[in-house]
């Protein structure tokens, strides 16, 4: 059954597979972080936007850095000598004020405070009871920083895009089984051109990300995304996008490789996130 089992090999992968899908392809942005406009500018700061959930709650997040020169996680500026340097002299340090929004889906709003570092390539964010902590990533197709967050509602995970922030769209929305296991949860998607990531977490069990393409062109949009890992399983998620009234729903499939008479699936769907 999706998301059910406490297998510690299940819940390894799902927690990995979340991780990279949202920092990879869904959650990173296409393009630079640079929010200067054509032709030059005085911007000052790069913006983020994207979403958050647990099996409780979900909502859109967006940020602001105060920084156009953000530093890109990768395993060479990890073993710089500069880096090296940075680590050893906290006061050279490049620590910028950061903000950013939570508007959940049912209505509040919650401001956010904090910094981001460039030496550690950290954002970390907190109000109202809310504390976030992600790592910028520039590994993938999209710039994004995702990561963990805990709340009055519980701990999850979020995931922001730059670059193409402007022109993405988050969608809020939620998933069930029809195949009778009773699972029922939260289901966010941003899609950014033609890619789409996504998450699904459901209000017991393990969070799992997924990630495809969407049609870019006409009224109805066709989405296919899905996640795997080989011999386990096998999520396989369809759907269509409405740009009339801009809201998305489908199907998921779940396969469970390694226990027979477990598969599930079910609906999901989803409207612009607040």
């Amino acid at each position: 059954m999706f998301l059910t089992s406490n297998d510690p090999r299940r819940l390894t992968f799902a927690v990995l597979t979340l991780t990279v899908a949202l920092g990879v392809v869904f959650w990173s942005g296409c393009g630079s972080d640079d929010d200067s406009p054509p032709g030059g500018g005085g911007a000052t700061s790069t913006t983020f936007r994207g979403v958050f959930a647990n099996g409780t709650e979900n909502g859109s997040i967006n940020a602001t850095v105060a920084t156009t020169t953000l530093a890109p996680r990768s395993p060479s500026r990890q073993a710089s000598p500069l880096r090296s340097i940075l680590a050893s002299n906290p006061s050279a340090k490049a620590v910028v004020a950061a903000t950013g929004t939570l508007r959940l889906v049912g209505g509040g709003t919650v401001n956010l405070t904090g910094s981001y570092n460039d030496v550690s390539d950290s954002l970390n964010l907190s109000g109202s009871g809310y504390a976030f902590g992600g790592e910028y990533d520039t590994s993938g197709t999209f710039n994004s920083i995702n990561g963990q967050y805990t709340g009055p509602n519980g701990a999850g995970f979020f995931g922001m895009v730059t670059g193409t922030a402007s022109v993405a769209s988050t969608y809020c929305g939620a998933f069930a089984s029809t195949a009778g296991s009773g699972l029922v949860g939260n289901w966010d998607i941003l899609i950014a051109g033609g890619q789409v990531g996504g998450i699904g977490v459901p209000t017991a069990g393990t969070p799992i990300a997924f990630e495809g393409t969407i049609q870019t062109s006409g009224t109805m949009r066709t989405l296919i995304a899905g996640a795997s890992d080989a011999g386990v399983f096998n999520l396989t998620v369809t759907g269509t996008l409405n740009t009339t009234n801009n809201t998305i729903s489908g199907t998921w499939t779940y396969d469970d490789l390694t226990v027979s008479n477990t598969d599930d699936s079910g609906t999901w769907s989803g409207s612009l996130c607040p």
